[in-house]
């Protein structure tokens, strides 16, 4: 490949980078979802390791997912009507309070599935307010609108960095220490996710929608989102690729242990092979500099995404599940990001934190209940029927939608103005 060509590859997909306040939001943000990958994996372990049992593990990763359903909505309205930033500094908190408290229970011997539920619901709320305005903040961020699309694919691509190096951290972590290490280092990260977000130079915004209440601001936002095509659209396919499909989460544990013989280091491998795949999306989205084709694209994904977790549901060798999770990534990043590039290129700005927050429930709100009844399923019918089910049902979903977009005719156009939000 000439030098030339990369280098205009790379100043593309990295163009973001060019704003201040958006390189201290991706240090502060890379650091701390390697310490969220690092948590996650060690926590799914630790419940296992204690139970193991399927439907557990599906209960807590309900209870750390669901109150986004529930909440997010009106967190969107708090992030369309106060500052942003101060939002997000002190659930950081928060979730530092949370990682300090599983330390403890570990480092002490005291943790068990009594305390663990609560706790997963306590990350679930905090969780509920913290990723919506984290998705409208990208806005703030952005020096030139145009490069909104670049930072979401770069928010993804750090994520998906941070879940390929988390996992097998973790599980060296826990081989040498102990789970506690793990929830350590997770707490110490968010110091320097505070930190950068307190030394960025943001303008400050107007306060919105003073005097409305929250239920108000609410229905608006509910109203906005069906009366918009291509959100609603976009909306719909999310909430049902994540019923079904983010299933094969809970079952890693499994995999790892009663499918393919291995253990916490296996467990890692395949936690952080998706991340694989999904960088190589990431960066094929923030090459991008339009929104262009993603309504064919984001289909085609899910399909991609299906085939792949029906290979999982048959690999019986850690590289097979490997590659398979890999191509997993790969779907799934380009459905996921390229469904958040897309609502945000056309909401308005005054619904963006309240079409965000259909957008975090949509994604983390029903996943759970897959994880829940997944886990349910595979203590009855195994791992294989499980994982083969959602794999054919995503390939459906993304067929079905891929037509139902065709027969739509250009409703969901590149061009579609941002519809008035007062309306």
């Amino acid at each position: 490949m000439p030098v030339r060509f990369q280098s205009r590859f790379l100043t593309r997909v990295f163009r973001g980078l060019a704003s201040r306040n958006y390189r201290l939001f991706f240090l502060g943000h890379s650091l701390s979802l390697v310490g969220g990958w690092v948590q996650r994996t060690a926590l799914v372990w630790l419940v296992y390791r204690l139970t193991g049992s399927a439907q557990m593990l599906g209960l807590v990763v309900f209870l750390g997912l669901f109150p986004s359903v529930l909440i997010a909505p009106f967190a969107g309205v708090l992030s369309d009507r106060f500052d942003r930033r101060t939002i997000l500094v002190r659930v950081q908190i928060i979730l530092a309070v949370h990682a300090g408290l599983l330390f403890w229970l570990s480092i002490t011997d005291r943790i068990a599935m009594w305390n663990i539920l609560p706790l997963a619901l306590f990350f679930g709320i905090a969780i509920a307010f913290e990723m919506p305005t984290r998705q409208a903040f990208v806005r703030d961020l952005a020096d030139k609108s145009e490069d909104m699309g670049n930072l979401i694919a770069l928010n993804s691509t750090i994520f998906n960095l941070s879940r390929l190096v988390g996992p097998p951290i973790a599980g060296f972590l826990i081989t040498l220490a102990g789970e506690w290490l793990c929830f350590l280092l997770n707490m110490v990260t968010f110091v320097v996710v505070i930190a950068a977000l307190l030394a960025m130079r943001l303008t400050p915004k107007p306060v919105a929608l003073v005097g409305e209440t929250l239920l108000t601001g609410v229905s608006k936002g509910l109203r906005y989102a069906w009366t918009h095509p291509t959100i609603r659209t976009s909306l719909l396919l999310l909430t049902s690729y994540s019923l079904l499909g983010m299933v094969y989460f809970v079952l890693l544990p499994i995999i790892a242990v009663e499918v393919l013989g291995g253990g916490a280091a296996t467990l890692g491998w395949l936690t952080g092979a998706p991340a694989i795949g999904a960088l190589l999306g990431g960066f094929f989205l923030a090459s991008r500099t339009s929104t262009k084709d993603l309504t064919t694209i984001i289909p085609r994904a899910t399909l991609v995404f299906g085939c792949a977790i029906l290979g999982l549901a048959f690999a019986r060798s850690l590289p097979f599940a490997l590659i398979a999770l890999s191509v997993a990534g790969f779907g799934m990043i380009i459905q996921n990001t390229g469904t958040n590039t897309l609502i945000q290129h056309h909401v308005d700005d005054r619904m963006r934190g309240r079409v965000m927050s259909l957008f975090t429930a949509s994604l983390l709100g029903t996943s759970p209940i897959g994880s829940l009844l997944g886990g349910f399923a595979s203590d009855r019918v195994g791992v294989t029927a499980t994982l083969a089910t959602s794999g054919f049902a995503c390939m459906a979903l993304g067929l079905a939608y891929r037509f139902q977009i065709a027969r739509m005719d250009g409703v969901l156009s590149d061009d579609e103005p941002n519809k008035d939000p007062d309306r």
